[in-house]
């Protein structure tokens, strides 16, 4: 028999780990043949790989975008809008009703805020509202500063930003009196007036009778068709910015404008006198009228329920006048004694007749029936044009 073994085919690496395993498994036949195992190679642990931080991501907020105002173009502004419609007045045969000629333009101002969308005052009313939780009570209008205002009217005029708050007297009635008494044409006294006012005063056209008037036009004037058309191409252009601009930069009413515009405005009273308009007529009963130049027709601003407000009304009206012929001082003393609650309801109307009656007089070259509307002293009577001199 014979036996061929193949160490090739057996395989030395296979030889070896048997005899590795053999002497594994009988360490004493390791020992005592002197076997040494194989060393195992070292095997460095892997190394433990602490993960990076991973950065939370970084958000942006949002940014707040404040709504920027409303841009309006000259042809979509809702303060020019409301300029134009005093322009173009009141229909007075539409409305039909003395005591709501004002509201027409009142809504139209209004109209004017809530157009632009961002002008309405809120405020936040707590416990003292009625309501434990608070309550939002809108406004529909709130008083705006020259520059906020300035931001949609943008060719207002200057003057406009100190309107008022220097009084006027019959001193600067004379000297506007003056510039204007003998000029004839429009064009003239368009020239005249842009040099008074410091901007390009343009007469506006006019096409209306006296029969067209709404009210009682024969308390008011007795100027002529062409004498009131002339009167009115003039004051207009000079109201529509004076009021709308008193309006918002104030917080008056319509007519409270008008009245304060021609209070404060030496060539208004200039004018009204040159053409021999009456700004405010009063009934017996003490029911005051306003002339409305814009609807030509009037607009009544107080009808009387008491007669006692007559009497307090002619006080006030003395006080005023005291105040229009000599000065601040003495008129505001004599104003201070007869205001009250009575007075209140009638003193706006009772300053501006007062205003009116004294222009009339005085510039009229009565200062004498000034004076005794008035109440003054002969001897304190002012001569017009006499550099102080008085009566006497």
């Amino acid at each position: 028999m014979n036996i061929n073994l193949n160490l090739g085919n057996l395989g030395l690496g296979n030889l070896n780990a048997l005899v590795d395993k053999y002497y594994q498994e009988n360490p004493e036949a390791a020992a005592s043949s002197g076997y040494v195992p194989p060393s195992r190679p070292i095997v460095a642990p892997a190394p433990v790989v602490t993960p990076a931080p991973v950065a939370p991501p970084v958000v942006t907020p949002a940014p707040v975008v404040t709504p920027a105002p409303v841009e309006y173009s000259s042809f979509d502004n809702p303060f020019l809008d409301y300029r134009d419609a005093l322009s173009g007045g009141a229909n007075y045969a539409d409305i039909n009703d003395v005591d709501k000629v004002d509201d027409y333009y009142d809504t139209a101002f209004q109209k004017a805020f809530s157009d632009t969308g961002y002008l309405a005052d809120i405020d936040i009313i707590g416990g003292e509202g009625g309501v434990g939780g608070g309550q939002v009570d809108y406004n529909p209008t709130r008083i705006l500063s020259d520059q906020e205002y300035r931001s949609f009217v943008g060719d207002a005029p200057a003057y406009l930003s100190d309107f008022g708050k220097t009084p006027s007297d019959i001193s600067k009635a004379q000297q506007a009196f003056s510039s204007v008494q003998n000029l004839k044409s429009t064009e003239e006294l368009q020239d005249a007036l842009s040099s008074y006012y410091g901007y390009d005063v343009t007469a506006s056209e006019q096409s209306f009778s006296k029969s067209d008037f709404g009210g009682n036009l024969g308390t008011h004037t007795n100027s002529s068709d062409s004498e009131l058309q002339q009167f009115h191409s003039l004051v207009e252009p000079i109201l529509k910015d004076q009021v709308s601009y008193l309006q918002a930069t104030k917080g008056l009413s319509y007519q409270d404008a008008l009245m304060e515009s021609y209070s404060n405005d030496p060539m208004l009273q200039a004018l009204y006198h040159k053409y021999d308009v009456k700004p405010v007529r009063q009934t017996d009963d003490g029911s005051t009228y306003l002339y409305d130049p814009f609807s030509f027709s009037e607009i009544r601003t107080f009808e009387s329920k008491d007669p006692t407000l007559l009497s307090t009304a002619l006080d006030i009206g003395k006080a005023v006048a005291l105040t229009y012929i000599l000065g601040p001082k003495a008129g505001l003393t004599a104003y201070g004694n007869v205001l009250g609650s009575a007075a209140a309801a009638v003193g706006t109307t009772a300053t501006n007749m007062a205003v009116a009656a004294s222009v009339s007089a005085i510039l009229g070259g009565n200062p004498l029936e000034a004076a005794l509307m008035a109440g003054l002293p002969i001897g304190q009577i002012p001569i017009p044009g006499s550099n102080g001199a008085t009566l006497g």
